[in-house]
């Protein structure tokens, strides 16, 4: 048995958090950008990057996910508590895909570029 992650996924976990407070910092500061000055363009530039490789992240997380197992909680959980993590982790990574997929599928069907 494994008594801690793999160091890729380890890795992979802080790159992705640092990807999602960009985003999310990009997302709280355009409220100070003029429109249409070119500190506006960067920030939404910087906010749709940083989403597309948060995707690329959790896809790739995904994989390691599945190839390395996640070590053993000791003591063992209740029943309960295992499954309301497992269903927690899902949602966060269900969330993590969809939104950046829904944020690059609107701006398609805006038809604006990257």
């Amino acid at each position: 048995m494994r008594d801690r992650f793999a160091s890729s996924q380890i890795a992979l976990h802080w790159i992705t958090f640092l990807l999602l407070v960009t985003a999310y910092c990009t997302m709280e500061l355009r409220g100070f950008a003029q429109r249409g000055w070119w500190q506006g363009y960067a920030l939404i530039i910087t906010h749709f990057s940083a989403g597309s490789a948060v995707l690329a992240m959790m896809l790739l997380r995904l994989c390691l996910r599945f190839r390395h197992r996640s070590p053993e909680i000791a003591p063992s959980l209740p029943r309960w508590q295992s499954l309301l993590s497992r269903l927690t982790h899902a949602s966060l990574y269900a969330l993590f895909i969809a939104l950046p997929v829904l944020g690059i599928l609107s701006r398609y069907f805006r038809g604006r570029d990257w």
